[in-house]
């Protein structure tokens, strides 16, 4: 027969050893369970970082549009300081221009801009040149615009209404 007292320390040996792989067992579940957590963080993480950068990305598309739109804003102030210089006249029938009003002249001589550049925010003279066809003088926008006047040879400017 065996002796109990070797019986009894071989069964607390093998409780110790089964403990010992049931520890071991769970710690295995555990990190298996904490890999699966840390993945799952893993794609929370991404997932804030993709939202992150398409957020980014639209800031940033913003704020160029803002320096854009502050630009527009400059350019239309600007404009509606030059276009307050100018009068709308006509020097002679069926002729129409802006002319530069005295009081804003800002000493630059009297001159003429073309009427169609005006309404698309734009300060085009018009210059002179003799029409050698019909000998009156043609006042001639770079834009292609073309008034004529009534007057043979060379037209002077003199005119700045207020």
């Amino acid at each position: 027969m065996t002796d109990p007292v070797t019986v009894t320390t071989a069964v607390l040996t093998s409780f110790a050893h089964a403990n010992n792989i049931l520890k071991a067992i769970i710690g295995v579940r555990d990190t298996v369970v904490n890999l699966e957590q840390v993945n799952e963080l893993l794609a929370e993480i991404n997932s804030i970082q993709s939202g992150y950068f398409s957020l980014l990305q639209q800031n940033t598309s913003m704020l160029t549009e803002i320096d854009n739109l502050k630009k527009e804003i400059a350019a239309f102030e600007a404009w509606d300081t030059q276009k307050n210089r100018y009068k709308l006249y006509s020097p002679w029938d069926s002729a129409v221009v802006y002319a530069i009003t005295c009081s804003q002249s800002n000493g630059e001589p009297p001159h003429w801009i073309c009427p169609q550049c005006y309404e698309n925010r734009k300060r085009a003279f018009l210059y002179p040149r003799p029409n050698k066809t019909t000998g009156y003088e043609e006042f001639f926008c770079n834009c292609g615009a073309v008034v004529t006047s009534r007057h043979r040879g060379k037209h002077k400017i003199e005119y700045c209404p207020e």
